[in-house]
């Protein structure tokens, strides 16, 4: 699920905005991964705006989403129509 992003826009992310994301459990992860892998052929089409929502939604850990969802909100408003 890697997507690219200018590495200031991702320095500006994680060194001024948010510096960690916590882990949700594994199991919940490892649901994610298998979901995904349903999915791959649409999921691997998304940008990263649209695969942050797509987490969300995925996985149901409260601190992840919250972390996910100021990540959204920053490289919605950073990368306008590119994401």
């Amino acid at each position: 699920m890697v997507r690219e992003l200018p590495v200031s826009v991702h320095n500006e992310l994680h060194n001024e905005i948010l510096h960690d994301v916590p882990k949700p459990a594994e199991r919940l992860l490892q649901t994610a991964y298998n979901d995904y892998l349903e999915e791959k052929e649409v999921l691997d089409t998304l940008g990263i705006c649209q695969l942050i929502v797509w987490l969300c939604d995925e996985i149901p850990d409260e601190a992840f989403q919250a972390c996910m969802m100021v990540q959204f909100r920053f490289l919605s408003t950073r990368l306008g129509g590119r994401n």
